[in-house]
């Protein structure tokens, strides 16, 4: 019974991937937002069109990566949930 409970070890593997993988789009993110303003290879009246530019498409990774591993449903604004809302796969070890 308490089998039903547990999580499964590819969900949580999968979970996990998913995480790190939206740090990585953040720090490049960071990284390119640094280059852009400090480069000085982009003029001025030009920075906020480049920043913009370097984060849509991150948004749009973002909302494709941060899904449950499962069923696809969208993760919401949390950083570790406990849970899928939707399908309610847990992606943590009950404590």
């Amino acid at each position: 019974m308490l089998d039903s409970y547990l999580p499964d070890p590819q969900i949580i593997a999968a979970f996990r991937t998913r995480q790190r993988r939206l740090v990585l789009m953040g720090v490049a993110w960071l990284a390119y937002g640094m280059a852009v303003l400090w480069s000085g290879w982009v003029p001025n009246s030009q920075l906020r069109a480049w920043l913009v530019g370097g984060f849509a498409p991150l948004a749009i990774l973002v909302v494709l990566n941060w899904r449950c591993p499962k069923c696809r449903a969208g993760l919401g604004k949390s950083w570790a949930p406990f849970a899928c809302p939707k399908c309610h796969t847990p992606f943590r070890d009950p404590i």
